[in-house]
Order: C-alpha cells, then sequence, then structure tokens
C-alpha cells in the first residue's frame, strides 16, 4: 500500500511540473530582454567633457516589457540618460533607443574608467499580482571611459536642403552635422547665391550653425536674410571645418503662389554607335511640383574636351507627378569618344546637369570625288596642251 501511495505522489509531482514547467516557461519567454551593442566605448574624453551614445532595447514579449536602468562602477555618477528617467518599456515590435551621455568631472585624473549598465526587465504589462520572489531578466553591458588632455575639433556634415520660400521671407536651409571631436562647435557656413543660369554671384553670407555636443549628431536649420526677386537660384554652400561643400537649388515665388519643381532623373545614349549612323540623346524628366510645366533637354556636345555641338529637344508639356522622355540626336562625322553634358529647363528653371558618354566606331569613307578630281584636272591640260600643239601646226603648214 505505501508503494502505491508512493507511486501516486510521483504521479502527481509530475502532472503538477507539468503544469508548472511551461507556466514558468511562458514568464521567463515574456520577460526576456536583449540590448545592443553588447558594449560601450568612449574614448578621448575631456575632463568636465561631454560624450553620448545610443544603444538598443528589444524584447520578444508581445505585451508591454516594463525595465529600468541600473549604472555601478566608477562612472556611475558621471551618467545620465535621454530620455531622462532610468524607467522604460517596450513591446517586441517598438523596440526603445536610449541615449547615455557621460560628463566626467574637471578635477578627475586622466586615464581610463569602467562601469557596468544593468539593463532589467521588470514585469509585462500582461502579469499582474504576483507574489513571492521573481526572476528578472537582465542584461549587462560594459561601459568604458578614457580621459584625454588634448582638445580635438573635426565634424562631418551633409544631408543640406534649402526650401522654397516667397518673395520677402528669409532663405532657410537645412543640414545634419555630427561632432567627432571632443569640444562642442559651432561652424561658420559659407553660401554664395547665383543666378539662374549660374553666371552671377547675386548675394554672400556667412551663418553661424547651431551648437553640437562631441560625439552627438544634430538635424537644424539657419535662416538667412535676403532681398532677391522672384525666380530660380543656386546656393554653393561649404563648412570648412567639416570639410563639406554642395551645390543646391530653389526657388523665390510670389505671395500664396506655387513654385515648379523638377529633376532630371537620367540621361542616355547608346554606348557604341557606327560612324554616319544617328545618336539618339534621351533625358528622363519627373515634374515633381503641382503644375503643368513645358520642358526640354539641352546639351552640350565635346570631344577630346572640345566642344563640338549643342543638342536641343522639342518642348513637351509635362503634367504634375508624371515623367516624360526629351530626345534630342545628333550625327558624328568622326570616331571617336563623345560626351553629352546638359540640364533640362522647364518654366525658365534649371534642373542639375548630367552627363553621358558614348563611343563612334568605323572609319572615315573618303569621298570618290577625291579621286576624280585630280584625272579631271589632268584630262584638261592635256587636251588644251594638244589643242595648241594642233594650232601650232596649223600655222606652220600655212607659212
Amino acid at each position: 500500500m505505501r508503494g502505491m501511495t508512493n507511486l501516486s505522489k510521483a504521479i502527481t509531482l509530475l502532472a503538477a511540473a507539468a503544469l508548472i514547467i511551461p507556466l514558468l516557461s511562458s514568464f521567463a519567454a515574456a520577460d526576456s530582454i536583449g540590448a545592443s551593442p553588447a558594449s560601450i566605448s568612449f574614448s578621448s574624453v575631456l575632463r568636465g567633457g561631454y560624450a553620448e551614445s545610443e544603444f538598443i532595447v528589444s524584447t520578444a514579449a508581445d505585451e508591454i516589457l516594463f525595465g529600468h536602468l541600473e549604472v555601478s562602477g566608477d562612472i556611475a555618477s558621471w551618467v545620465s540618460f535621454r530620455p531622462n528617467t532610468t524607467n522604460f518599456n517596450l513591446t517586441s515590435k517598438q523596440p526603445r533607443a536610449i541615449t547615455i551621455i557621460v560628463t566626467p568631472p574637471e578635477d578627475v585624473q586622466l586615464g581610463t574608467y569602467t562601469g557596468l549598465l544593468l539593463v532589467v526587465a521588470d514585469s509585462t504589462g500582461s502579469i499582474s499580482g504576483r507574489a513571492g520572489s521573481i526572476v528578472k531578466s537582465s542584461v549587462i553591458i560594459p561601459l568604458t571611459v578614457t580621459l584625454t588632455g588634448e582638445q580635438i575639433l573635426s565634424c562631418t556634415a551633409g544631408a543640406f536642403s534649402f526650401e522654397d520660400i516667397e518673395i520677402g521671407s528669409p532663405i532657410v536651409m537645412w543640414t545634419t552635422m555630427r561632432n567627432t571631436g571632443n569640444v562642442r562647435i559651432s561652424p561658420m557656413i559659407s553660401v554664395s547665391i547665383w543666378d539662374s543660369l549660374q553666371e552671377k554671384v547675386v548675394m554672400t553670407e556667412e551663418v553661424r550653425s547651431n551648437e553640437v555636443m562631441p560625439t552627438a549628431t544634430e538635424t537644424f536649420f539657419v535662416t538667412i536674410e535676403n532681398d532677391l526677386d522672384i525666380g530660380q537660384y543656386w546656393a554653393d554652400v561649404s563648412i570648412d571645418d567639416c570639410d563639406a561643400e554642395g551645390l543646391f537649388t530653389f526657388s523665390v515665388i510670389e505671395k500664396g503662389g506655387i513654385a515648379d519643381r523638377g529633376e532630371l532623373t537620367e540621361l542616355s545614349a547608346p554606348s557604341t554607335i557606327s560612324l554616319g549612323e544617328t545618336v539618339p540623346i534621351t533625358a528622363l524628366f519627373y515634374n515633381k511640383g503641382k503644375n503643368l510645366v513645358t520642358a526640354y533637354f539641352k546639351g552640350t556636345i565635346k570631344k577630346d574636351r572640345k566642344t563640338i555641338g549643342v543638342v536641343t529637344s522639342d518642348p513637351v508639356e509635362v503634367s504634375s507627378g508624371q515623367v516624360e522622355r526629351l530626345v534630342s540626336y545628333f550625327v558624328p562625322n568622326e570616331p571617336g569618344e563623345y560626351s553629352v553634358t546638359g540640364r533640362v529647363n522647364y518654366n525658365n528653371k534649371l534642373t542639375f546637369e548630367k552627363s553621358v558618354k558614348f563611343t563612334v566606331t568605323g572609319e572615315v569613307k573618303k569621298s570618290s570625288f577625291a579621286f576624280i578630281t585630280p584625272l579631271v584636272v589632268y584630262l584638261v591640260l592635256i587636251v588644251t596642251a594638244l589643242f595648241f600643239i594642233r594650232k601650232i601646226r596649223q600655222k606652220r603648214r600655212r607659212f
């Protein structure tokens, strides 16, 4: 009987385990958490300086997972976060991006310092009223901060863009700047404004950028006062400190007006063609604005870096949101390497330039007249000589 009782107890325990283990597994899966990157290092940070880095927290939980951050080690008092809280929540479809910031004190010694960032999963929104001890899922990210006494000025800039503006409004220029040094920066931005044909500079301006902290990336805009008339303009931008430059276009429109916007998306020609054949040069123009525009392509043909001709397509009306083919033609008269560079003119505005190259093969055919002409000259000379000889003989006979 006792043996049967023990067997019954064993069966009961196994059954209970079969029910409890999946439940515990579901709790563990719900609370699972991950973080990337696996470690974070800050190098060449100044005493009293600033550095930041972003890390991503993720989970497999479909429900909302709540968690918090803990920092330990030498640098614990230097660390803060953006958003300015140590609590977070996320789901499997919405990972959480968190920025960790270190600000070493000014009186600390130079050297390398370490710490640990603990990312802890507390609970999910679907689990409530738990009693007793709960095993929490967590991830440890090692932190390293190296302090230096050398100031480093370095940055990159890009993603420039200009907005179309109404007449009388300031010019608006957007850019993204990353501070790759260890001191805060606010570089000078130089802007030269050209007329629609890029033949004349109509204004120049220098404007100070927004302040960007070390290791940080900022997207911002600057404004430039102007008295430009209605029309298209080109902006030549340079930031010497970031070794960045570029050419961009924008328009000044009448108040309440809608700007025309177009793009030369592609310029093509056959890569190889035989001498004497016609070369079709095709420009694809995209009307990005809301107005109907009349567009045509105009390009310059060069051979051996010398301009040998100009091609122009027929004007075509292009509706808003449409792409049209603008085709022009060129007939080469000798073999070699050619290039065509041009723009699309649409409603008296110009797109950016594009270029394409093509090769002409074959030999120049000599005209048959080149052989006939000397023969004719010789025949005329012979006939003339015979004529004079005959005249001379006739005179002698008379005498």
